[in-house]
């Protein structure tokens, strides 16, 4: 909140990098694999820009603002950067166990 409400931003996302630069990604079209940015095909990843999503962990707006707009992403948005060690999207059981990895190797954590 406080970093909110230090800017002029209307809204602050949780955000965090793709592990893998989606510059590189590839589709599969008529059983093919297809480089969906064949320019950056030659780039090594390290020297791609980094690209982040939301991780939908919570969102905090500007009452007017949001409704104003009436949606999640618009408008002037702070980032929060995250920790990759703090996210996991869980769809299936790999996802739960990934998690359940990533949970334990969190400093700081809570022992029960």
């Amino acid at each position: 909140m406080e970093k909110l409400q230090a800017s002029d931003a209307d809204t602050l996302i949780p955000v965090v990098r793709f592990s893998y630069p989606p510059q590189r990604a590839m589709v599969i079209h008529e059983d093919r694999l297809v480089f969906r940015k064949p320019e950056f095909l030659e780039s090594r990843s390290q020297d791609l820009e980094p690209w982040y999503h939301d991780v939908g962990q919570f969102y905090v707006f500007r009452t007017e603002a949001f409704e104003h707009n009436k949606k999640l992403m618009v408008g002037n948005i702070l980032p929060y950067e995250v920790d990759e060690l703090e996210v996991q999207d869980i769809d299936n059981e790999s996802d739960w166990k990934i998690a359940e990895i990533k949970y334990e190797a969190m400093p700081g954590k809570r022992e029960d």
